[in-house]
């Protein structure tokens, strides 16, 4: 019992020092950087949408990048997939209970199974019909899509 004791006490400092330090991807909310870099521009917010008197819904973002912009992983993790759609491939991360979706990307530079860093560029932003570089970006709780707006600094 008295090994245990002292054990807890030399670990203390260790835990207290942790605490100023985001453990987790949920203690991160509100401070993730933008998905990609650059100049960006906030095109389409989560949520519904009255587009034409027509209600569309959104579980992501869409940001408009510049010419050269890449996407990048807001926060470290796994890459839990790659895979290709008709707009360009998309990326899911994985950072514990939670998901982060880059889609609309040109081309990729991670492969499923890949662990990244903060800030790791996982690809060239696609361009939308209208030409312009805009990466599609959702941040879920497993299945339950998450307002991504409440959880990077845009």
């Amino acid at each position: 019992m008295l090994r245990k004791i002292v054990l807890l006490l030399a670990c203390l400092p260790l835990l207290l020092s942790a605490q100023n330090v985001p453990s987790s991807f949920a203690s991160a909310k509100g401070t993730l950087p933008v998905p990609l870099t650059g100049q960006y521009k906030l095109l389409r917010g989560y949520g519904l949408h009255s587009i034409s008197g027509l209600e569309i819904g959104s579980k992501g973002v869409f940001v408009r990048g510049k010419n050269a912009c890449q996407a990048r992983a807001v926060y470290e993790g796994k890459v839990a997939a790659v895979y290709e759609y008709e707009s360009g491939y998309c990326v899911i991360l994985r950072h514990g209970a939670y998901l982060t979706v880059y889609a609309r990307l040109e081309d990729v530079c991670v492969k499923t199974g890949q662990s990244v860093k903060a800030l790791a560029t996982l690809g060239k932003v696609g361009r939308d019909a209208a030409g312009e570089r805009t990466l599609y970006f959702q941040v879920r709780q497993e299945r339950e899509p998450l307002n991504p707006a409440m959880w990077v600094k845009f």
